[in-house]
């Protein structure tokens, strides 16, 4: 009886293709119904909501990427993340586990590896202090083609560099973290790798820069950085690896979707390269994987329930209603419910990937 109530859709909601539909009958834990978009207007999402609004951005975004990708092992990575990610959750003892893909087009799977960084290395580079410096290195633009073999080709010459600079300041004064990161021009139709680094020291950051001028004699001086650190420098470094969505507009108020085949040739670059580097720094929480963004992330257990704590219910993700479901009872677990830009920005990618998914289906 609860399944074919929530099948009935509201004028709130938007429905996804193959997805269970609206929730006019899905109500708070307290009982008071979710039937306005108005529920979390004029509060600050909680970490599950977040969650929840990250999810519902990664869903179709993974499915038009699936649609564009002419590599089926990228497929697949994608398929990962539509069919698994966050898609159960389970409830027991208070606290719900889940399963999340590991993406990197995932942003609730980057979101968990920022925190992870966090937790291993900000504050040992907040404690730099007035030492914390911000080296941003780049070479010159590439195609799709040469990409991967640019962004190892990068890889190699830092390694190359740091080994240079610890035998010549000591092994145990050469601190610093490296984050690589990738973006589209869509007038050039040409790609932009180049790397944040976090240097303790004005003198190793400014070695850094000497040698990889070096290394790159064709790079622009003016395309390269050094700078003062700051308390946003740790974000910058584990921010993300490349943006799924531009600072433009549409009519509708949101975000520009960055071009799927262009990031879709990004992640194929990116596969199974590990972007973060650590130099002279041991991770705080003993992570041994917090420095590889590219590690798996499985079973994740431990976040506090919110919703009927005492009880174990088993979460399904519902696309349409941007939110996880206990079909027994209609409730949902989170409570969000996606505003208006973010409404449009997720029906946006569920409209793209749904014709990608018929382009693939009508190629011979």
């Amino acid at each position: 009886m609860i399944v074919a109530k929530i099948k009935n859709s509201r004028n709130s909601c938007f429905q996804s293709k193959g997805d269970t539909g609206g929730n006019s009958s899905l109500r708070a834990p307290g009982g008071g119904h979710l039937d306005t978009t108005e529920y979390h207007r004029h509060s600050p999402l909680t970490p599950l909501q977040k969650r929840a609004r990250r999810v519902a951005f990664s869903k179709p975004l993974a499915r038009l990427l699936m649609g564009s990708s002419q590599s089926p092992k990228m497929v697949r990575a994608y398929a990962r993340t539509v069919n698994t990610c966050g898609q159960v959750v389970e409830q027991v003892d208070g606290k719900l586990k889940t399963t999340w893909c590991g993406g990197r087009w995932c942003a609730a799977c980057g979101a968990i590896r920022t925190a992870r960084a966090y937790a291993a290395y900000g504050d040992e580079v907040r404690s730099w202090g007035s030492d914390l410096y911000l080296v941003t290195i780049t070479v010159p633009n590439c195609t799709g083609a040469k990409l991967r073999d640019t962004v190892k080709e990068m890889h190699h010459n830092f390694s190359l560099i740091c080994l240079a600079l610890r035998r010549k300041y000591g092994t145990g004064n050469v601190k610093m973290i490296r984050a690589t990161e990738c973006t589209y021009s869509e007038v050039r139709g040409d790609f932009h790798p180049h790397c944040h680094i976090a240097v303790r020291g004005k003198d190793i950051a400014t070695a850094l820069l000497a040698h990889w001028m070096k290394r790159n004699p064709e790079a622009s001086p003016r395309a390269q950085d050094i700078r003062k650190g700051d308390g946003g420098t740790v974000a910058e470094l584990f921010k993300y690896s490349t943006k799924l969505a531009s600072d433009k507009r549409d009519a509708d108020g949101s975000r520009k979707v960055v071009p799927a085949h262009a990031l879709d040739t990004i992640f194929q670059a990116f596969y199974r390269q590990r972007l973060w580097q650590v130099v002279g720094i041991t991770a705080a929480n003993n992570d041994e994987g917090a420095d590889d963004d590219n590690a798996a992330i499985d079973v994740e257990v431990g976040t506090v329930a919110t919703t009927r704590k005492d009880e174990h219910i088993i979460w399904h993700w519902c696309q349409s209603l941007t939110d996880w479901v206990d079909f027994a009872t209609g409730d949902t677990l989170s409570q969000y419910e996606a505003g208006r830009h973010a409404r449009a920005l997720i029906q946006k990618l569920e409209m793209m990937a749904d014709e990608a998914s018929q382009r693939v289906r009508a190629a011979p």
